[in-house]
């Protein structure tokens, strides 16, 4: 049953977590009535309350499942083989509010939204026991993840629904900004993109600017520096270039983290909290895998493997290798990430068969758990923030093309026929490279089509026959950029007869 927004249902906290420390402080109460010292009573409640926010990010509606896939359906470099599996409204753009609208989206990050706050404001009401400094120490990095989380939401949210900044300053409509809890009859409009940036940035500057975070790494947490890599992350989507370009130097010079190299790459997908890791979300066998829904099983082939059969309806495009298989990166260790799919096992005598096609695309094929799908979803690593610092170098306005070229460099040694950059090159021909090493090493973590839009790019779609023969059912056509109205989703039927405030708020083009 799908979770109606916070508008009109009387939204329940509760927060289910099967682990042996689990409490039930927030199992009985509406949102709008429980005194938030009968919520979270001391450092290991709130420690426990920020457990199940992690918990409710998992979701197959949010980062478990759902966030990941939608950038690559809608990006290009992925190509569906079957329909009416999943995904389909996704990659054909055939969503509209009342078929198709990924409603759950919207409503799973308003559940989130409803948890941080919660905390927040318990925290924030000063009756939560915290004498000792370890015990300040836990409140203030829960209230810090619980900031940073908020600040997360709102910013995919924006990215979910509305525009690209760069389109319009960020004119267009996004989402409500949401930071308190809400009574049940609340009834919010949705506020513009640009507001839900601020909110996001005025979220990670607190966070930052108040050390409310530990600079050490804590698997499956996040820290100081998770904060400052999603500040930079959104700063360049907003096109502030020095601030993103001033956090993510940040990170790399200060962050401890160590770049995978070309010998170690291919294994950081088979293993959890790896030497790049900032935020990594964990996945428990028992909790939030979801099996046979999961990212591994999407993307895994769906016949002719020995001792499973998958859901499989996606899968690397042609349109990806066309550039992947250009002689200069052969020797890219970055193939090995890549699995022959179910065209590539096909009897030799099928029309459709490619021998040793490799659109298996696998780094959500096990990281060392009892369960093959239970996979961590990397949220951010430092490839990502090494290219937003190099990106930002490029384009903030005294460009500083050696800080930007050593970066590259590092991304750039996975595949080691290619020599260094040295800084002597354009500006473009090194954005050029940025973008080329995002497409590479990002693949699959949820980042294309996002990554197009952002900078007023045009996605090219080249499916439409052979192994990819369902060409455009009515959504979408050849070609798409931030100027196509479906390009962002629709507010779903539910959500508008939840809350008629928002019923002239729809995103333009749908009904």
């Amino acid at each position: 049953m799908k979770k109606k927004i916070f508008f009109t249902l009387l939204v329940s906290v509760i927060i289910t977590l099967s682990v042996s420390s689990c409490q039930d402080f927030l199992d009985k109460y509406p949102s709008e009535s429980v005194p938030a010292a009968m919520a979270i009573g001391n450092a290991n409640d709130a420690e426990v309350a920020i457990n199940g926010v992690y918990h409710a990010m998992a979701s197959y509606a949010y980062y478990g499942r759902d966030m990941v896939l939608y950038a690559e359906y809608k990006g290009g470099d992925f190509g569906i083989t079957t329909t009416g599996i999943s995904g389909d409204a996704l990659y054909f753009f055939t969503h509209t509010s009342t078929s198709g609208a990924y409603s759950d989206f919207w409503s799973q990050c308003y559940f989130v939204l409803l948890q941080v706050n919660n905390i927040l404001e318990c925290i924030e009401s000063g009756k939560v026991d915290a004498q000792t400094p370890d015990d300040i120490a836990k409140v203030n990095s829960v209230k810090g993840q619980a900031l940073t989380i908020r600040a997360l939401v709102h910013f995919d949210l924006a990215r979910l629904y509305g525009y690209p900044y760069l389109k319009d300053n960020g004119a267009s409509l996004g989402a409500a900004v949401v930071t308190n809890t809400l009574a049940a009859s609340s009834q919010l409009r949705r506020n513009t993109v640009a507001e839900c940036y601020e909110q996001a940035i005025i979220d990670l500057t607190e966070v930052i600017n108040s050390s409310l975070l530990p600079v050490t790494k804590k698997n499956g947490y996040i820290n100081q520096y998770g904060a400052k890599s999603l500040l930079a992350r959104i700063y360049l989507y907003k096109g502030e270039w020095e601030n993103a370009y001033t956090m993510a130097k940040d990170v790399i010079d200060n962050g401890g983290y160590t770049p995978y190299t070309d010998a170690n790459w291919v294994d950081s997908w088979k293993s959890q909290f790896g030497t790049e890791s900032i935020f990594e979300l964990f996945v428990v066998p028992s909790e939030t895998d979801l099996g046979s829904t999961s990212p591994c099983s999407y993307f895994a082939p769906r016949k002719n493997l020995p001792d499973r059969r998958e859901l499989g309806p996606i899968m690397v495009s042609d349109q990806f290798f066309d550039m992947f298989k250009e002689s200069v990166h052969d020797t890219d260790v970055r193939w090995d990430v890549f699995g022959i799919d179910e065209f590539g096992r096909e009897d030799p005598a099928s029309s459709f068969y490619i021998q040793d096609r490799k659109g298996w695309m696998m780094k959500y094929e096990g990281d060392g758990k009892s369960t093959r799908s239970a996979v961590n979803i990397k949220i951010i690593r430092l490839t990502e923030v090494l290219l937003i610092g190099a990106e930002a170098a490029l384009k903030k306005s005294s460009p500083n093309k050696t800080d930007a070229a050593s970066w590259i460099n590092i991304v750039r040694k996975r595949n080691p026929a290619l020599t260094d950059l040295d800084g002597s090159e354009s500006i473009n021909v090194l954005l050029d490279e940025v973008a080329l090493q995002r497409r590479i090493d990002l693949i699959g973590e949820g980042h294309r089509y996002f990554d197009v839009l952002r900078t007023g790019g045009t996605i090219s779609y080249t499916d439409g026959g052979g192994i990819f023969p369902q060409r455009q059912a009515g959504g979408r056509d050849a070609t798409v950029d931030w100027n196509f109205n479906k390009c962002v989703l629709p507010i779903g039927i539910n959500e508008i007869n939840a809350n008629p405030a928002i019923k002239d708020q729809q995103n333009p083009g749908y009904n």
